[in-house]
C-alpha cells in the first residue's frame, strides 16, 4: 500500500500562515523514511497528516491512489496504523506480553491469538526473554522498544515515529533506531520525524522540511 500527497497544505485557521505548503512526497511500500527538519518547520504536523490524525486544509492524500477524503478514517488508522511517540506509553503494572497485545485486544482479536502476534512483534524488537516482566521494570529504551512491538503486532502498512530516540541516551537511542529499522517489511513502511541526522542517515530515504517546504529526498548511504 502506497501513501501519496499532491499539493497538501495546511494552516490553523483562515488567515493564518501555512504550517507546510504544497508538500509533493509519497511513502512505497517497504520503504524507510526520515523527515529532518528545525523545530518549527512542520514535520510533526505532517506527520500528522500521513497518519490520517489531522486533516489538511488543502491538497490530496490519497492511500493506493484513492482519495482519504469521505472515507472512514479512523477504521483506515485502525487497519493500517501503528504510532510511536517520543515518551513511551505503557502501563507499568501490567506484563510486556499484555502491553504489546493491547492494540489488538481492542480491534477485537482473541486473546490467546493476540497474544500468539505480540510474542513475535516482541521477538523483532528483541523483547520476546521478558514478556512475562511488568513494564514498570524496563528501562527508558526497552520500553521505547515495547511501544514499536505494540505498535507492530497488528501488521500495520505504516509505522510512524515522531522523534523515538528524543529521551533517550545515544547506545539507547542506537537499540531503538535498529528496533524500528527492523520493523520494515515488504508491505510494511517506516516513517521517523527526528532531529537526529545520524538517525537520517540510517534511513533509505531523507525527506528534509525548511518553512514548511520539502527539499528533494536525498538517498542515504
Amino acid at each position: 500500500m502506497s501513501l501519496k500527497l499532491e499539493g497538501v497544505t495546511h494552516r490553523y485557521g483562515a488567515g493564518m500562515p501555512a504550517v507546510i505548503a504544497d508538500i509533493d512526497m509519497e511513502v512505497p511500500p517497504g520503504q524507510i523514511m526520515a523527515i529532518v527538519g528545525p523545530s518549527g518547520s512542520g514535520k510533526t504536523t505532517l506527520l500528522a497528516i500521513l497518519g490520517l490524525l489531522l486533516e489538511p486544509w488543502s491538497g490530496r492524500l490519497a492511500l493506493d491512489g484513492e482519495a482519504v477524503r469521505g472515507r472512514d478514517v479512523a477504521r483506515l488508522r485502525s487497519e493500517h496504523y501503528g504510532w510511536i511517540f517520543q515518551t513511551a506509553n505503557t502501563l507499568p503494572r501490567r506484563t510486556v506480553l499484555d502491553n504489546a497485545a493491547l492494540g489488538l485486544l481492542a480491534r477485537g482479536w482473541e486473546v490467546e491469538a493476540a497474544q500468539r502476534r505480540a510474542r513475535e512483534a516482541l521477538d523483532v524488537v528483541g523483547l520476546a526473554s521478558m514478556a512475562d516482566r511488568e513494564a514498570g521494570t524496563l528501562s527508558g529504551g526497552e520500553n521505547q522498544r515495547l511501544c514499536i512491538a505494540r505498535a507492530l503486532a497488528p501488521e500495520p502498512r505504516f509505522v510512524l515515529a515522531d522523534e523515538p530516540t528524543g529521551q533517550l541516551d545515544r547506545r539507547t537511542s542506537d537499540e531503538v533506531v535498529a528496533a524500528l529499522l527492523r520493523a520494515r517489511t515488504e508491505r510494511t513502511s517506516v516513517v521517523i520525524v527526528t532531529h537526529d541526522l545520524s538517525i537520517a542517515e540510517r534511513c533509505e530515504v531523507t525527506l528534509t522540511i525548511r518553512d514548511g517546504r520539502l527539499q528533494p529526498a536525498e538517498l542515504a548511504g
